[in-house]
Parts: C-alpha cells; structure tokens; sequence
C-alpha cells in the first residue's frame, strides 16, 4: 500500500544506501552493527511507512529531565525517531508504536484504561517501557541498552502472565513488525528478495551473539518483573493469587543492597516506598522518604504525596482504593509477606495481631456457645443471635435482607439487634467488637451493627466511649463513622448532642460535595432532637445549600424537623426552600417542604398566597406534558394553603378542579405515573389539615379509585385510598 503524500519516501525499489546494506553480514560484528548501536537501519526502516514530522520536536532533553533518568542509546534513538517521525500515526502492521511514557505521573501509570495499561505499569517497576502494542500483546523495552548499545525487547500478555524475551534490540523488533507475512495490506513496506536473506541472516547471527549480554541488575526488566507483580497488584487491582505474587517481593537484603541507588532510579524508590508503606516497614520507609525528596520523577513525586497523605489520615483516592481500602489491604498483605520483606517490627505486629485475633476467636466461641445454649429455650435470644451472624461478615457491600420479619434492611436489622441487647450478650459483642476495631470497614472482620449493639449494653455515654477509646477507632471508615453516631443517638446526654452538632458541621461544610468524607448521619440524629444546636444547623443548611441531588434528602428531613420542631429561626430558610421546590413530588418530598413552613410558620399565607398566583397563572398558560407538571406544582402547594386559607373560595375552586382533573386521569386500564398519585394525596392532606368540609364530596372520589397497578404504585395507591376513606370519615 503506498500513500500518495509527498511526505512519504518511495519505499516499492529502494536503492542501494544506508537503508539497504550493500553486502549480507558475514561476520558478528558486522551483524552487531546491523541491528545495535548508531546502525542507520533502525531509522531507515521507519522512514518506509511513517510520515517525517513536520516541523521536528525535541523530546529526548524533555523526556530526561522528566523522567529523572537518562534512557539507554537503544531507547534514546527511538524516541529519536518519534522526534522526526510521525511514529504514533503510522500503524505498520497494525501496530500501535509508542515512544516511553516520559511525562507519565503515578494516577498515569494505574488509572487510564487500555490494553497497554497492565504492560505499561509492570513495566515502570521492571525499568521497561511499553513501545509497541499489537492488540492485548505488550512490547516491552528496557530503559537500559547491553554493552553494545542494545535495549532487550520482552513481551507481555495478560493471559500469559511473564516478561518472555522476544528480540535482541529495538531494530530487530521494528523489523520484524514490517516483515510479518500476515499483513497483506503493508506488502509494500517489506524488504524483500537478497536484502530481506542479507536481514535475516544478520538478525539470526546478532541475536545468537548477543543472546547473554547483561543488563545491570537494577535495570534488569527479567530480574525486576517477578518481584515488581505484587506492588503492581496492589496498586491496580490486577494480579494473581497474593500467595503467588508476594512469593517473588524483595526481601530487606536486596533493599540495602540498592539503597545507594534509589535517588537516581525512580523505579527502585517508588518501589521501596510502597513496599515499605503496604508492609508496615515504618523506619525503612521515612528513611526512603528522605532520601528521594529531590527527585523530580512525577511518579515519585506524586507516590511521596499519596502516601505523606495516607499515614497522615487525609482523604485520598488512587485507582479503586481510598484511605481505608488501602489500610485493610495492608493487614491483608502483611499477614501473607514472606518474614524476609518485614523488618522486625513489622513481624512483631503481625505476630501480635494473629496473637490478639486468635483470642478474640476463642472468646467468642465460649461467648457464643452459652447464648446458642440459652437461645434453645428464648426465642428472642435466638432472633438475636440470627441477627448477629446475618450481620457478622463485614466489608463494603451491605448484607441482604435479613430473613426476619418480611426481610428487614440493614438499617433495621442492625436497630431490631440493638433492641434485643441484654446483659448475657456483653462478653460475646465486646470480644467481636474487639475484634472488628482493627480492621477497615472492608475488611471481612469489620461486621455490621456491633457499635450500635455496644451502645445498647453500655452503662452510659462514659463507658461507650471508654471501650471505643481502648479498642481504638483509627479504623472507623465512612460506613461505620455513620453507624457511630447513630449510636450517638441512643444516648440522651448532652456531650452526645454536641458529638453530633460537630459531626453535623463537618458534614456541612461539604453539603453540596457529590462525594463527602463525612457523613450524613449526625445531621439526621440530631434533626430528632429539640436543641439549640439542631435549630441552628437548620437554619444554615436550609439557608445555604444548593439544593441538588448531592443533599436533597438531608435538605427535606432538615425542612422537615423545622415543622415538627416549629422552628421560627428555620422559617427564611424554609421560604428559601419551597420558592426553589425543594424536593420531588413522586416521593411527598415537595409537599412535605411546604407543610413544614406552615407548621412553623402559622403567618406564612401572604408568602404562600404570592407563590400561589404564580403558579396557577403557569398552570392556566401550559399545554401538554408542560400542563401535568404544573398541575402537580399546584397541587404541592394545597398541603400548605387550605390549612392557611380553608375558607377562601378561590383556593378552594382552585383546589376541587385540581382533585377532579387528577381523579379522571386514574382510570382501570392505564398505570398512573408517581407523581400523580403524590400530588392527589397532597391536596386531600391539605383538606384535612384545614378540615375543609366542603370539598367532602371532591375526596370521596378518591375513596375507591381504580387504576393499573404495579409494585412501584400499589403502596401510593392503597395510601391514597386509605387517607381519602379517613378524611371524608373526618370531614
């Protein structure tokens, strides 16, 4: 295939020159000049498929002060040639050619997707570069060249994990990719004839020559590819078994050994900074610390960020891992080490943490055996105990339902075992709450609900606290932070009202973040409790937030509570909230926004009345899809005018035309949307909060209304019903 761009040299009959040797190699040195060192094929046979750049750039200077490290001469020059090539476009054979990944920092390296990224990571620990992709296949070349200025060429392939040498030097691989016979549409850009065998018979004898040249060991992709799995595993979450892959880790001879060379190796620091940070080796690990501050690798230097973050307790995200992933993979990870990649420290950890958990194991076997005694004879003692191992595997996903009662949540099996707590459990949830304490909430040992059954046994808010400070809580996550102040929330103390005031502060200043640290629990406990603290918060959450998706349920509960706790520093937060309909209508959320002003706010009618005109004037003025929204915006509002107005003809108008509208829109044979059904019930809890009698007649329509249901609709329906039959009873 030859192209037609003036640009691309005539490559079908080239001539005799620097790109076609003129006498077939006859001898190892000749051969060696061929396919290593300044030899011009190298740049001759990219000349037969890529385009010359136009203008050239310079990367070879950037890509050294970058990356931190000089390239072998092999690598050097081709890179060259992406200098004066448009290399990355070319695709002979199609293959993807790529120069070294020179300005790659560490989220570079784990992050981007691709079937080059396993290469490519294996690679940065290995000292390789990926420079050629053919599909899944990685081709990698080491940054170092032989003594006779060669870079060894490896392949990779995810289904057959290894580094498996595949050619001599980077000439060799270039010109085997243009030689491939199974690409009939590059037919044109292969030597072929006398100067293909003169090739051929070069490569055979510089390959068979150069076949045991080394590579300095700490530049050895064959030497550092093994122990470079784990740390690769660690950090994307792809590798083998941990038995398997932490079999190969360096041990802490062979970190003395290269400690001298980590300033000028950005491969070997990183590694050693995330082995020593994964295998708890904390001296070895400042000391690499201190000894790679001046680098200038983005890899280390973001490496040295990450992790100056993580043993600082900051929240950190890398790849699929956050702060308290990282943490529970430590635990996992050291306890399957080999003893020589732990320093002695570290080992006196693990063996005091498999000490410490072989205990608690017994202890709670003693424990469980005496209630699974009693629990033959109790049935409640029995419901607990279910409850207890339903909820006993700990990690991220939450448990299914428990097979208890219908199927309960896991926010309501964790309460109903609160409620079942009584004395004889206390040795059993102190041993596995023990136990727990010492594992990230991913961790399979970090069970559900064993803080808020602890909660339910403690004495008081003094002794919660007091075992919660001696087992620890350094590794509390996000989930079982919320399950700690739902805890919090038992206990009617007024050092807990602060405990939640301040969690729900911390919350705040996040409130419209999509993805938070704190969570949102201390705000909904204290939304139940009657304090200064609680209107306060209010007020600023109401008056302030975005009112998105990020916080728009913590935003309606808080609007609720205002209601219910009729709170006059909530009401211009809560006008805020129902100006900017706060809340959906499908759920009742919207509607119980307004009721909230007017629970609060007994003076609201003007404000309401003002919103009132507003919206019937859109209603009046809207046409199809645009007229059901409005009406449904309408029919929010009754909850909170009719109370307000009950005897107001105009709004009383307003509101029967609405009830008739919707009550022709729930017919036998057709599903009624969500919202529909919400905004019909928020105009009959209107007439019952102002006992309108005379739209008696208007909510005796609802009483026995038909329609398609579903699973999704059939709670509304008999809800709607059910309030329709109880307020024309009322009324």
């Amino acid at each position: 295939m030859v192209s037609s761009d003036p640009r691309r040299r005539e490559t079908a009959t080239p001539s005799p020159s620097a790109s076609s040797p003129d006498r077939r190699p006859t001898d190892p040195t000749a051969a060696i000049a061929t396919f290593a060192g300044p030899s011009p094929i190298l740049e001759a046979i990219a000349g037969r498929f890529a385009l010359p750049r136009e203008p050239p750039i310079r990367l070879r200077r950037t890509a050294k002060l970058t990356q931190g490290h000089p390239f072998g001469p092999d690598l050097d020059r081709w890179l060259g040639l992406f200098e004066a090539y448009e290399m990355e476009a070319a695709d002979p054979g199609e293959t993807e050619l790529m120069p070294p990944p020179w300005a790659t920092n560490l989220r570079g390296i784990i992050e981007p997707s691709g079937p080059a990224r396993i290469g490519s990571a294996l690679g940065f620990f290995s000292a390789a570069s990926v420079v050629v992709q053919q599909d899944d296949m990685s081709y990698l070349a080491s940054w170092a060249s032989t003594p006779r200025q060669a870079s060894k060429v490896y392949y990779f392939h995810p289904d057959d994990w290894g580094l498996w040498p595949t050619d001599g030097s980077l000439t060799a691989r270039l010109f085997r990719i243009v030689q491939e016979e199974d690409r009939p549409g590059f037919a044109d850009i292969r030597y072929r004839g006398e100067e293909e065998a003169k090739l051929l018979a070069a490569l055979n004898v510089f390959e068979d020559t150069t076949r045991g040249d080394p590579l300095p060991p700490h530049l050895d992709p064959s030497r550092l590819f093994a122990r470079a799995n784990w740390v690769v595993h660690a950090l994307l979450g792809v590798g083998r078994a941990w038995s398997v892959d932490l079999a190969h880790a360096a041990t802490l001879e062979q970190f003395d050994e290269e400690r001298r060379l980590l300033a000028a190796w950005p491969h070997l620091a990183t590694y050693w900074m995330w082995s020593h940070y994964l295998l708890g080796n904390r001296d070895d690990l400042e000391a690499v610390l201190g000894t790679t501050g001046g680098m200038t690798s983005p890899v280390v230097v973001e490496s040295r960020a990450v992790i100056g973050e993580l043993l600082d307790g900051h929240r950190v995200k890398l790849g699929d891992r956050d702060r308290y992933g990282f943490e529970a993979l430590q635990t996992e990870l050291q306890d399957l080490a080999p003893r020589a990649a732990l320093t002695r420290q570290a080992q006196r950890r693990v063996d005091h943490r498999r000490d410490t958990e072989a205990q608690h194991q017994q202890a709670q076997q003693q424990a469980w055996a005496a209630l699974e005694t009693a629990g033959a004879r109790e049935p409640l003692v029995k419901e607990a105990l279910l409850l207890l191992e339903h909820l006993g595997q700990g990690g991220a996903m939450a448990p299914q339902e428990a097979p208890l009662h219908g199927g309960l949540s896991v926010d309501a099996a964790m309460d109903r075992m609160a409620e079942l707590m009584e004395p004889r459990f206390r040795p059993l949830i102190l041993a596995r709450l023990e136990a727990s304490l010492q594992h990230a909430d991913t961790h399979r040992e970090a069970g559900w609900g064993l803080i808020l059954a602890w909660s339910a046994l403690a004495e008081d808010l003094d002794e919660f606290d007091d075992v919660l400070d001696h087992f620890g809580r350094r590794a509390l996550g996000t989930r079982r932070q919320r399950e700690l102040y739902r805890a919090y929330g038992r206990f009617d103390d007024p050092r807990a009202t602060r405990i939640l005031a301040q969690g729900a502060e911390a919350w705040l200043r996040e409130v419209d973040d999509w993805i938070r640290m704190a969570p949102s629990e201390p705000l909904l406990q204290l939304l139940r409790r009657d304090t200064l603290e609680t209107h306060s918060l209010i007020a600023q959450l109401l008056e302030n937030a975005a009112f998105s998706p990020a916080n728009w349920d913590e935003c309606v509960a808080a609007a609720v509570a205002a209601g219910e706790l009729g709170s006059r520093r909530a009401i211009p937060g809560l006008r805020r909230a129902v100006t900017a309909q706060l809340g959906r209508v499908d759920d009742g959320g919207r509607a119980k926004v307004i009721r909230a002003l007017v629970l609060a706010d007994p003076e609201a009618l003007p404000f309401l009345r003002d919103r009132y005109e507003d919206r019937l004037r859109a209603w009046k003025a809207a046409a199809g899809e645009d007229l059901q929204e409005r009406q449904r915006d309408l029919a929010c509002l009754m909850v909170g005018l009719l109370p307000l107005a009950p005897t107001d003809p105009h709004v009383l108008a307003t509101a029967k035309t609405l009830l008739s509208r919707m009550r022709r829109q729930l017919t036998p044979a057709r599903t009624p949307r969500l919202d529909l059904l919400a905004a019909a019930t928020a105009v009959i809890e209107g007439i019952r909060d102002g006992q309108v009698t005379g739209l008696k007649r208007a909510v005796e329509a609802f009483v026995d209304v038909k329609f398609k249901e579903t699973s999704s609709t059939a709670p509304l329906g008999r809800a709607l019903r059910g309030l329709a039959r109880s307020v024309a009873g009322e009324l």
